[in-house]
């Protein structure tokens, strides 16, 4: 590890805090649910009783591990002891997570006296047939939002839904941070759905719901979780977090951020971890499901015995699988996990010493949630691999950035898509008019969500979303079932073995392009499978099939054969058993159609000059993959159209916003200097406004026009950054109305890059930022007046 000391940038020690404590509050003294408690607790969690006590709504906004947990634990419990008739739902944003926290409700139940009977989860591995059943004897409900929105709602008619909904008087909102953006907004609606159909139910017995809702890692906590929900909150913040800290240490360290070079640096870190005498516990953060199998696969190579005690650790797993991960790190069998975001959140697991992201992480937020993982008992360390001017680029560095405070929360509350959405849900839960027209009323929706919904139930047709809502106009599919609220049109994918004997996992539809096209070899839990084709079904997606990865292919020489036996030397996809892993990639093709008609333009924003076109449009995308390419060879699906059915093109069409930037100028003509412009711009977009990673994407190629009368002609010169959320959320709506600040930040930041010198010198030796930067100056004076109009 001496190695690693000569690659530091930066180092910043976070210090350790000795406990604060406050008094159990009087009113839980001799209360079974408190039983066990100390008589001191932590001062946040003795401050947030007493507000839960006042029946106000709560939100704990403290350190990771400081114990929030047991405030709504205490707190729920005490109320159904003393309420034998209520009833509680405790939300966790991951299915993962649900099962961690049963184990420790359970624990907490049985030293209150407490029915551990009564205390349930219920999510999608628990079969349909016995959920009623379940419910039925349940008074607290753990399970994630999708359950609430997919099953919970859509069957409110059934006796045991009524009977739970009608008893209902709590809601907790566990790591409350993950309710922002796409998922959050479908989550603020969600809510408001659940309450009105609380309220209907109750007939107004037993008041409105009561929230508690528990973060590490929000922004301005009491504002956010009221417009989330629609009720005020009363936070409890880190001024008032008592539990201790143990010292730990934040490092960034010079190394790739992307690509191979990315998981090549992680497994030599990982490597030299494992060879030391007394290696720590780690947890190791890399964001790609692929990725994190790659890496466990080269520490088998590099690090041999050493590193049978590092598992992967990512979505898609089945819970079996993911339980039995957690278990043995948990229990000292492993020494390690590679993970994505699965394990960002707060499972329990308080032993480890040492934190590594391969990359700088998505945000303050996840950097925060991440080394929270670390030192929960002892000091640890927590390093980050990223290029030496990660946080130079942004004019930032490691230490300015870990004080400040974490992003704000956004919320999509007005957006048209999301409200279409719920407001089909919330017509087929109503029922009748009356009770839809007082949920209407009773309830506080967003801005125009109230003519929609009526439009909704009236039949009125919405000529820009029909598309999206055939199965669901037709009756064919029900809106709870046709659209997710993570994922708006594309639900998930399963995975199974090709006999059908076995279900290996699933993945999003989006996923399943860029991992598991017919094809792919793609792993999982380190053994390798072949991607065989994908079955289409009546209803619902496609099946992925697979076959598992079993011994060595003969080598083959593509470039000897020639093209008359090229068909008859395609690699057997698992149809032999004799092939075996190699590395893939998707053959992929882009195509945005951006409408520059009048009607499809955004607001009017639009300028368009001589010398290019700003706008704000409405955009149709569609990805599709066409192929593979394996040890430098393409294979095209065309080839097997005969031999392989399976074997064929799959795309996705996503209808979604963007802002388009035409350059008409010969200084941007080259695809290298396009491409550089548009990552950048999308990066500086991404950390200012706190995007998530996935949700906006950019591209030059592949772009075409649809003018007023449907006619479309391919777009040159263009650079197009975009939502990649179904229906679009206006994220980058902001390069529009702030592109002259965007552009000169962006060449004040490449002027210290040698990176950036060389490309700016291989483009005639012309400073490309600094020219387009004065473009998009030359634009201010031409685009004020549109800015005038307001966002919607």
């Amino acid at each position: 590890m001496h190695l690693l000391y000569q690659r530091i940038v930066e180092k910043v020690e976070l210090p350790s805090r000795d406990p604060v404590t406050a008094p159990l509050p009087k009113e839980l003294w001799g209360s079974p649910a408190a039983e066990g408690l100390p008589g001191l607790l932590y001062r946040h969690q003795a401050k947030s009783l007493e507000i839960l006590l006042r029946r106000e709504n709560a939100v704990i906004c403290t350190g990771t591990a400081s114990g929030k947990s047991l405030i709504f634990q205490t707190w729920i419990l005490h109320r159904l002891i003393r309420e034998p008739d209520a009833t509680a739902i405790v939300w966790y944003p991951l299915k993962a997570l649900a099962t961690d926290q049963l184990e420790k409700w359970i624990e907490r139940a049985r030293k209150s006296g407490f029915p551990v009977e009564q205390i349930n989860r219920i999510d999608g591995d628990v079969p349909q047939s016995e959920r009623y059943t379940i419910l039925s004897n349940t008074r607290v409900a753990i399970m994630t939002p999708d359950i609430c929105h997919a099953w919970l709602l859509r069957h409110r008619g059934n006796p045991a839904v009524k009977n739970f909904l009608r008893r209902l008087r709590l809601l907790v909102l566990d790591e409350a941070h993950e309710y922002e953006n796409v998922f959050g907004s479908h989550v603020a609606l969600l809510l408001r759905r659940l309450e009105a159909a609380h309220q209907d139910e109750a007939q107004g017995y037993g008041g409105r719901l009561q929230y508690v809702a528990a973060s590490a890692t929000i922004q301005e906590p009491a504002q956010h979780l009221e417009k989330l929900t629609g009720f005020p909150f009363t936070a409890v913040t880190e001024s008032d977090d008592g539990a201790p800290l143990s010292q730990r240490t934040l490092a960034h360290v010079a190394a790739p951020d992307k690509g191979v070079g990315r998981e090549h640096a992680l497994s030599d870190m990982l490597t030299d971890v494992l060879q030391l005498p007394d290696p720590p516990k780690f947890i190791a953060f890399l964001d790609s499901r692929q990725g994190v199998e790659r890496v466990v696969r080269t520490l088998r190579e590099k690090a041999g015995d050493l590193s049978q005690r590092v598992q992967p650790y990512r979505s898609g797993y089945e819970t079996n699988d993911r339980r039995a991960i957690e278990r043995a790190l948990r229990d000292g069998r492993l020494s390690g996990v590679i993970a994505t975001s699965a394990l960002e959140l707060g499972i329990d697991i308080p032993q480890l010493d040492l934190g590594i992201n391969a990359g700088l992480p998505d945000s303050r937020k996840s950097l925060r949630q991440r080394v929270g993982r670390i030192g929960r008992q002892r000091p640890g360390a927590f390093l980050i691999l990223a290029e030496y001017d990660a946080f130079q680029r942004y004019s930032d560095t490691l230490s300015r950035y870990w004080q400040r405070s974490v992003e704000p929360s956004h919320l999509h509350l007005d957006n048209r898509v999301f409200q279409f959405i719920h407001a089909h849900c919330l017509s087929r839960e109503s029922g009748s008019p009356k009770v839809f027209d007082v949920a209407l009323k009773n309830i506080s929706w967003p801005k125009d969500f109230d003519s929609i919904a009526r439009d909704v139930w009236n039949g009125q047709s919405f000529p820009e979303f029909d598309p999206i809502a055939d199965t669901v106009i037709k009756g064919v599919r029900s809106p709870h079932s046709e659209w997710q609220i993570r994922d708006i049109s594309l639900p998930e994918q399963k995975i199974v073995e090709e006999s059908g004997r076995r279900r290996l996992g699933k993945i999003s539809a989006e996923q399943a392009i860029r991992e598991t096209y017919p094809g792919a070899c793609y792993l999982h839990l380190q053994q390798g499978w072949r991607i065989t084709g994908w079955r289409d079904q009546s209803a619902g997606p496609p099946i992925i099939q697979a076959r598992q990865l079993i011994g060595n292919s003969p080598p083959v020489d593509p470039n000897a054969l020639p093209e008359a036996n090229r068909i008859q030397s395609l690699p057997p996809p698992g149809g032999t058993g004799r092939d075996t892993y190699r590395r893939t990639d998707p053959v992929l093709e882009f195509n945005a159609v951006v409408h520059l008609n009048r009607d499809r333009i955004i607001d009017g924003r639009i300028v368009s000059r001589p010398d290019g076109i700003l706008a704000e449009t409405w955009v149709d995308l569609t990805q599709s993959v066409t192929g593979w390419k394996e040890e430098g060879r393409t294979y095209e699906y065309e080839d097997y159209l005969s031999r392989r059915p399976g074997l064929k093109p799959r795309s996705i069409e996503i209808p979604t916003t963007g802002v388009l930037v035409q350059l008409r100028q010969s200084c941007f003509s080259a695809p290298m200097v396009r491409r550089r412009i548009a990552s950048n711009l999308t990066a500086l977009l991404r950390h200012d406004k706190s995007i998530p990673l996935g949700n906006v994407d950019w591209a030059i190629e592949g772009i075409a026009s649809q003018n007023d009368i449907g006619g479309r002609e391919p777009l040159s010169d263009c650079i197009l950054i975009y939502d990649t959320v179904y229906g679009g959320m206006r994220l980058t709506a902001a390069l529009y109305e702030n592109l002259p600040e965007y552009a000169q930040r962006m060449q004040q930041a490449n002027k210290t890059r040698p990176q950036a010198s060389r490309q700016a010198s291989a483009a005639n030796s012309t400073d490309v930022f600094q020219l387009f930067a004065d473009f998009a100056n030359s634009l201010r004076s031409t685009h004020t007046s549109s800015l005038a109009t307001p966002l919607r």
